[in-house]
C-alpha cells in the first residue's frame, strides 16, 4: 500500500485522509475488501438478539449517520 503523506490533514491528535491518499491499486483492494467483508453482516434489533445470536463472544458494529463503526469486546 502506497500512501501520499502530503494529502493527510492534521486534526487534533490524529491525521485524516480522503481517498486520494492511496494509490489506485490500494483503493481498489480496500473497496473490494469492504464489499466482501460487510456482506457477511446481519442487521438485528434488540428483540432478535436471543434468536439470532449465540455463544459468549460478540463483535458488534453500528452504522450511525451513514458512517460504519465497529467495536470489539
Amino acid at each position: 500500500m502506497k500512501l501520499n503523506n502530503s494529502r493527510f490533514k492534521k486534526i487534533q491528535s490524529y491525521e485524516e485522509g480522503k481517498g486520494d491518499v492511496l494509490d489506485a491499486e490500494s483503493q481498489l483492494k480496500a473497496a473490494s475488501y469492504k464489499k466482501n467483508f460487510l456482506k457477511h453482516f446481519i442487521s438485528i434489533n434488540q428483540n432478535q438478539i436471543d434468536l439470532r445470536l449465540g455463544g459468549e463472544k460478540y463483535y458488534v458494529s453500528r452504522k450511525y449517520d451513514g458512517e460504519y463503526a465497529i467495536i470489539f469486546f
